[in-house]
């Protein structure tokens, strides 16, 4: 019996059959390929020059209602001020276009129109000279004191005539929820503070500082009640307490004449619902998409620009109609703050 182990034979694959085959394969597809594309249909399509429809953009409709309980729609009174007949006016005006946006003001104002406003002067009798602007529902008591000094900073410098500086603040009930005093924080809040050098460089702006002579004018600003427009009302109530402060230092004859270069005055513009609008309120400060401060005097001189999107942006269009509304209402506060000075 042959017990010896049989020897493994390897399995053997015949390559040259396989590299006839790829290369079958490979002139196959070749052909094939070729052929497909000469066979391919190849068809040029006409192309259009016509200009896609561009979406025309509608105005916006404005609808105001007045204290009175009159309506207007855009700046036209209805004779007959009901709700049919403010309905028929709207269907009117916008036609078959339901794209339409309406805009309706919080207090029944137009667009290009100003809250009521009115001085009370010699609010605070120990104060050289002050007043209480009412604006609407923003009441700010504006004094102004004069010290017969000026800052060290002068001083040391040698710099001549004399100085301008502005405090403001807000009162703790002047908001609907109370509003610490900043003494209880420690450190007067950032916006305070940007506010109170805005009106310092707004009443500096108005005054021949060498003819003011070597004092300082303290002007001191203080919220009552907010109902936005603060920094706007506290500077066109500042130059008025201030006149009114000059007036008596040149009838003390502390001044020989009037430092008084221009008066100032400021407003606030917006942009709501895609609307321009002039002298915000609350309400609608808060839903403005773009909020605006303008500080002009009465040359037409910009002293101050103050604007921003609020997570919006705006146009050179848009920016343009701002300044036109805001440079209409600092016309009106100019002609307010002569008369509350002639009443003097």
């Amino acid at each position: 019996m042959n017990l010896k182990p049989r020897r493994h034979e390897e399995p053997e694959i015949n390559v040259v059959s396989l590299i006839d085959v790829v290369l079958l394969l490979v002139v196959f597809f070749m052909l094939s390929s070729r052929f497909t594309d000469e066979g391919r249909m190849r068809v040029h399509l006409p192309q259009a020059n016509a200009v896609p429809p561009q979406t025309a953009q509608s105005e916006p409709l404005v609808v105001t209602v007045t204290q009175e309980g009159t309506y207007r729609v855009n700046e036209k009174e209805l004779i007959n001020s009901s709700p049919e007949t403010l309905r028929a006016a709207v269907l009117k005006e916008t036609g078959s276009n339901r794209g339409v946006r309406v805009t309706l003001r919080a207090d029944g104002r137009a667009t290009n129109q100003l809250r009521p406003l009115r001085f009370q002067n010699g609010i605070a009798p120990y104060a050289t000279g002050s007043t209480l602007i009412e604006w609407g529902n923003t009441r700010v008591i504006c004094g102004v004191s004069v010290e017969e000094t000026v800052p060290r900073w002068m001083k040391e410098q040698k710099v001549e005539g004399g100085w301008i500086t502005a405090e403001y603040s807000m009162l703790p009930y002047s908001t609907l929820t109370r509003k610490p005093r900043d003494i209880s924080k420690g450190k007067l809040d950032g916006r305070s503070s940007e506010i109170q050098r805005l009106i310092g460089r707004s009443m500096r702006a108005a005054l021949d500082l060498q003819k003011l002579g070597a004092r300082t004018i303290c002007v001191d600003c203080d919220v009552l009640q907010a109902d936005g427009g603060t920094r706007t009302a506290a500077i066109t109530g500042s130059f008025v307490a201030l006149s009114l402060a000059v007036k008596k230092l040149i009838a003390e004859k502390k001044l020989s004449e009037s430092p008084i270069l221009h008066a100032v005055a400021a407003a606030s513009v917006g942009i709501v619902d895609g609307v321009p609008l002039l002298d915000l309120c609350y309400t609608e400060d808060v839903a403005a998409s773009v909020d605006m401060n303008l500080v002009m005097n009465d040359t037409g001189q910009f002293i101050e620009l103050q604007g921003s999107g609020e997570e919006a942006t705006f146009s050179e269009a848009e920016l343009a109609a701002l300044l036109a509304l805001g440079k209409s209402g600092i016309k009106e506060l100019l002609v307010a703050q002569q008369k509350a000075l002639a009443q003097a």
